[in-house]
C-alpha cells in the first residue's frame, strides 16, 4: 500500500466528480439534554440516566483519526488505554479491565468466555471507520448487561444504511477514506458502499490496514530503549543446532518488531416492510496477520540476556453474524420490541521459543459463541416506563498446544491453555422501571437474575493436579437504584447504587500459562463469583448555552475479589520443561476503589470552544488477614485539554494530554515484577512517570468534493509510556487523511 501518499495528490486534483462528506464538526450550543441508547438498551434523554455516560460521536472523533478502536477511547480523554504491544488496547475504567468490563457491539455482548482478566486487545476487532457513536457507561451494567459488567461497559454503534426518503433522493453511495501516518508507517484504506431505497437498504465496509513498526520519542527515559536486538537463527537444523543472535541497544528509536496488518469487513442488510417492523442481518469480520508480542520480548533472563527469541500472537480473528427484528406497535403489552440473535467466531493462537531453545510453544483458541437475547419496553401513562428482557448466552471453547522443534520440525502435543471442549453458559431475566415523580425528579430501579453453568474435562495426560473433570455453577441477583433531580434547566443532580457480580469464566479457573519467568498459572476450579457493590454522586451545571460543568464522585467495593495470589509456601511446578512457583486466581477479601471525574466544556463564541477532562481514582486490594496493595488496573490521575476552532471549511484543535505519577512505592505488587517495562527512579526501582504531550489537528472541507485532514501528534517528541503498557507511545508523528464521497 505505498501508493497512498501519491494518491493523495491525484486525488486532489481529480476530486470534482465527488461530493464531499460531512465530517467537519460545527459549533453548537452547549446543552444539558443528550439521548444515550446504553444504559437501558432503548434510547433516553441523558437527564434521566443516573450514572455517568460519555457518548463519543462520529463527528467528535472523526478530526483526530484514530488507527484503532482503542486509539478512539484514549483520544478522548475520558477512558485511559493499556498496551502491550502495538496490536493492543485494553481500557480502564474506575479500576477495572479486561473482563471486569464489558464490550458490545450493535446491542450484543462481545465478552467470550476465554476474555482475560489481564490485558485484553480485543477492542481492535472493531473496525473505527464504521463506528457511528461510542457510549461509555461508568460503573456497574449489569441489570442490562448481566456477568462482567462490573467497572463498566464501553458499547460501540456502528453506521447503519438508511433508507431513502425525500431529503435524500441518492440511491447509491459511495465513500473513500485514505490514512498514512509516519511514526509507525501506517497505510490505510477505507472503502464504503451503499443503497438506500424505501424498504430496502444495504451498506458494505471494507478496510485495510499495514502497520510498521513503531517508532518511540526522543526525548524521555532510555529505560524504554529497547536493551537489546534479537536475530532469530532463519535456519535451524539437527546439524548446526540453533543460533540466535542479540547484540546490544544502538539507541534505536524503532521497536522491533511490532508491526502487523489487519483487514476489516463489514456488511449489513435491512428491510422495513412497514413503519411498525424493521429487519437486519449484519456480518463483521475482522482479521490480523501475525504481530509480536512486544512487552515479552523486553524480558531479559538474570544475565540480561534475551529470555524469548520469538512471541508472537497468530491472526486474531472474530466474526459475527448478527439478525434482529424491532418493532413498534404502540398496542398491546408492550411498545417497543427487539430481538437479537448472534453468532460469534473468536480465533487466537500464540506462539513463543526461548533464546537458543530449538522448541516453538504454539497454542491455537477457538471459541464458538451464541446469544440470543429480547428487550421490551412499555409506557404505562405519563410518569413511568417498564423495561424488561432476557438473554441466553452458549460458549464453547477449542484448545490444542503442541511443541515444535524448528531443527527437524518435529511436533509433539502438549498441556493446552485451556481443557479442550469446555463450555461456559448463561441464562438471565431483567426488569427495571423509569419512573418520573415530577418535572423534574426521575428514578430508576432494576433487578437482574441471572443463572450461570460451566464446566471442563483435563487432559488427563497433562493434569497433573488431578482435577479430572469440574464443573461450575452459580446464580446472582443484582440490582440498581438510582435517581436524578433537576432543579431548573440548567443544573442536574444524580446519585446511583449498583450490584454487579462477574461469574468465573473459562479463563479465570481452568488456565494454564506463564506469566513472568517465577511464575505459572494453574486451574482453580473452587472460584466463586465476585460481586461489586457500586456509588456515583453527580452533578452537572451549565450557565446559558456557554458553559458546561460535569463532576462525578465514585466508590466501589469489591467482595470475593478475583485476584492472582500466590505465597511463600506456593508448590513448584514443571510447565515446558522450566520450574515454576505456582500462582492461581484467589478469591479475596475486599477491594475497594475511589475516586473523581470532571469536565468542563466552553463555547467561547461561535468559532471557538474549550474542553477539558480529568479523572482520579485509587484503592487496594485486601487478602483476608494481609496488606492492603494498591490495585493492577487503577491507572495514574489523567487528564486532556482541547481547544477547538471551526469556521465555514475549517475545523482545527489544539490537544493537551497528561499523565500523574505512579512513584515505585506505590506500583502494585504484580508490576514491580516487571520491572523492563518501566522506568528506574533514582533509586533504581520502577515507577511509571508522569508526562504530557500535545498535538496539532486540523481538517479542510477543500470545496464540495472532498474533505483533507492533517495531525501532528507529541509535537516535542516526548518519550512515554503509559502505565503498565509494554511498548512506548508514538514519538512525533504527521498524519494525513483524505475522505470523500463517490
Amino acid at each position: 500500500m505505498n501508493y497512498l501518499p501519491k494518491l493523495f495528490i491525484v486525488v486532489f486534483f481529480l476530486a470534482h466528480p465527488l461530493y464531499a462528506q460531512d465530517t467537519l464538526v460545527k459549533p453548537s450550543s452547549i446543552s444539558l439534554e443528550e439521548v444515550v441508547l446504553s444504559a437501558s438498551n432503548w434510547a433516553q434523554n441523558q437527564l434521566k440516566v443516573p450514572q455517568k455516560v460519555v457518548v463519543l460521536s462520529k463527528k467528535s472523533f472523526l478530526l483526530g483519526a484514530p488507527q484503532t478502536a482503542a486509539d478512539l477511547l484514549q483520544q478522548s480523554g475520558q477512558v485511559y488505554v493499556q498496551k502491550s504491544q502495538l496490536g493492543g488496547g485494553s481500557p480502564m475504567i474506575r479500576g477495572f479491565s479486561a473482563n471486569r468490563i464489558l464490550l458490545a457491539v450493535d446491542g450484543v455482548r462481545m465478552n467470550s468466555a476465554i476474555f482475560r482478566s489481564g490485558n485484553l486487545q480485543n477492542s481492535l476487532s472493531v473496525d473505527p471507520f464504521t463506528l457511528d457513536r461510542v457510549e461509555v457507561l461508568y460503573g456497574a451494567g449489569s441489570v442490562v448487561y448481566g456477568s462482567d459488567a462490573l467497572g463498566g461497559v464501553i458499547h460501540y454503534y456502528t453506521q447503519k444504511p438508511s433508507f431513502m426518503d425525500q431529503e435524500n433522493g441518492r440511491v447509491w453511495h459511495g465513500d473513500v477514506d485514505l490514512r498514512s501516518s509516519s511514526a509507525n508507517q501506517e497505510q490505510t484504506a477505507h472503502f464504503r458502499v451503499s443503497h438506500s431505497g424505501s424498504r430496502w437498504a444495504w451498506s458494505a465496509d471494507f478496510s485495510q490496514t499495514d502497520f510498521g513498526d513503531l517508532r518511540m520519542g526522543r526525548f524521555g527515559p532510555e529505560d524504554y530503549l529497547q536493551p537489546f536486538q534479537v536475530t532469530p537463527d532463519p535456519h535451524p537444523s539437527l546439524e548446526s543446532g540453533i543460533q540466535d543472535q542479540w547484540t546490544p541497544n544502538t539507541r534505536s528509536e524503532r521497536q522491533k518488531p511490532s508491526g502487523y496488518r489487519q483487514w476489516n469487513a463489514t456488511q449489513k442488510l435491512h428491510f422495513k416492510p412497514s413503519d411498525s417492523w424493521m429487519f437486519g442481518l449484519d456480518t463483521y469480520w475482522s482479521e490480523t496477520g501475525e504481530y509480536a508480542r512486544y512487552d515479552r520480548l523486553l524480558q531479559p533472563n538474570s544475565d540480561g540476556s534475551p529470555r524469548y527469541a520469538q512471541w508472537y500472537y497468530g491472526p486474531q480473528i472474530w466474526g459475527m453474524a448478527h439478525g434482529w427484528a424491532q418493532h413498534s406497535p404502540k398496542i398491546g403489552w408492550y411498545d417497543q420490541m427487539k430481538i437479537h440473535v448472534a453468532q460469534q467466531y473468536f480465533s487466537e493462537s500464540r506462539n513463543d521459543r526461548k533464546f537458543n531453545n530449538p522448541t516453538r510453544h504454539h497454542s491455537d483458541e477457538n471459541v464458538a459463541m451464541q446469544t440470543v437475547s429480547a428487550d421490551f419496553n412499555k409506557s404505562t401513562g405519563k410518569a413511568t416506563q417498564w423495561n424488561w428482557g432476557f438473554e441466553q448466552i452458549w460458549n464453547q471453547i477449542s484448545s490444542q498446544a503442541s511443541a515444535i522443534d524448528l531443527r527437524d520440525r518435529s511436533e509433539v502435543p502438549e498441556i493446552s491453555r485451556y481443557p479442550d471442549g469446555a463450555i461456559w453458559n448463561a441464562s438471565a431475566l431483567y426488569v427495571s422501571q423509569q419512573r418520573q415523580w415530577s418535572p423534574g425528579w426521575h428514578s430508576t430501579l432494576g433487578l437482574r437474575y441471572s443463572s450461570v453453568f460451566s464446566k471442563a474435562a483435563f487432559d488427563p495426560r497433562w493434569d497433573a493436579f488431578e482435577f479430572g473433570a469440574v464443573s461450575f455453577k452459580a446464580t446472582a441477583l443484582t440490582g440498581q437504584l438510582g435517581t436524578t433531580f433537576q432543579p431548573n434547566n440548567h443544573q442536574k443532580w444524580s446519585a446511583n447504587v449498583s450490584r454487579g457480580f462477574r461469574a468465573p469464566n473459562i479463563d479465570d479457573y481452568a488456565k494454564i500459562f506463564d506469566p513472568d519467568a517465577l511464575f505459572v498459572v494453574v486451574p482453580n476450579p473452587k472460584l466463586k463469583p465476585e460481586y461489586a457493590t457500586g456509588f456515583d454522586l453527580g452533578v452537572q451545571q451549565s450557565w446559558g448555552s456557554d458553559w458546561l460543568v460535569r463532576v462525578t464522585g465514585f466508590y466501589t467495593r469489591m467482595e470475593q475479589a478475583m485476584i492472582r495470589q500466590w505465597n511463600s509456601s506456593s508448590t513448584e511446578v514443571i510447565y515446558q520443561g522450566e520450574k515454576f512457583l505456582e500462582q492461581r486466581l484467589e478469591n479475596i477479601d475486599l477491594a475497594y476503589y475511589y475516586g473523581l471525574e470532571a469536565s468542563v466544556d466552553w463555547q467561547i463564541d461561535t468559532r471557538w470552544s474549550a474542553q477539558a477532562q480529568y479523572s482520579t481514582a485509587t484503592g487496594g486490594e485486601r487478602q483476608e488477614g494481609g496488606a492492603l496493595t494498591r490495585g493492577r488496573h487503577i491507572p495514574p490521575s489523567f487528564g486532556q485539554m482541547r481547544l477547538g476552532y471551526a469556521h465555514q471549511q475549517w475545523n482545527a484543535s489544539i490537544v493537551w494530554d497528561v499523565q500523574g505519577e505512579i512513584s515505585a512505592s506505590r506500583l502494585p505488587e504484580s508490576e514491580v515484577s516487571k520491572p523492563y517495562i518501566y522506568a528506574l527512579d533514582q533509586q533504581g526501582l520502577p515507577y511509571s512517570p508522569s508526562w504530557s504531550t500535545w498535538g496539532l489537528r486540523l481538517a479542510h472541507q477543500w470545496n464540495d468534493h472532498l474533505t483533507l485532514g492533517c495531525s501532528l501528534e507529541n509535537v516535542t517528541n516526548r518519550r512515554y509510556r503509559t502505565y503498565s503498557s509494554g511498548i512506548s507511545a508514538p514519538g512525533r508523528n504527521l498524519l494525513l487523511r483524505l475522505g470523500m464521497r463517490i
